[in-house]
């Protein structure tokens, strides 16, 4: 959750090609609903230029996004091994940030170990290409941050020699 505005967001790599369904982590809607999840309501998830109309529905033991979720992965053009970023702006409204090549304008997308010492940051935009390292006290902050084993990270540029740092446990 995102203390500031009281918005909380869920990161998901798509391992499938165009899925029909994606599920919602638990903790993400027992934050956006408590412990009644709204099954066959609807809610709207908006990009830049899009508006779809997404119904939540129960699959398993939780709820997933349902009926409309292949019209938002069609018109994004989210591929195999994209990233949605879903930030909440209420109970039923979200916005959607797709990632494609783990890049997003100025934001990057990476996944490391907790045991790296260090992390490389590559991208590759048109015809640009880059490439950083993060070296010293990365493991510190690893430990200090008690991460889990799996862990996303989305680097946003914030300046030339900043960066604003994410943080996703799996």
């Amino acid at each position: 959750m995102d203390p500031k505005t009281s918005s909380c967001s869920f990161l998901k790599l798509v391992d499938l090609h165009h899925p029909t369904k994606l599920e919602i982590p638990n903790d993400f809607a027992k934050l956006l609903w408590g412990k009644q999840f709204p099954y066959g309501d609807r809610i709207k998830i908006f990009a830049a230029d899009n508006l779809w109309i997404v119904e939540i529905e129960r699959y398993g033991l939780g709820p997933v996004l349902g009926d409309g979720f292949d019209k938002v992965v069609k018109d994004s053009g989210l591929q195999k091994n994209g990233y949605l970023l879903f930030n909440s702006l209420g109970p039923s409204t979200w916005y959607l940030d797709v990632f494609k090549s783990c890049v997003l304008d100025n934001s990057f997308i990476t996944s490391i170990r907790v045991d790296d010492d260090f992390v490389v940051l590559e991208w590759k935009m048109e015809m640009l290409s880059d490439k950083c390292a993060f070296t010293d006290e990365w493991s510190n902050l690893i430990t200090d941050l008690e991460l889990e084993s799996r862990t996303t990270f989305i680097f946003t540029m914030a300046g030339y020699e900043a960066f604003e740092l994410s943080i996703f446990n799996h």
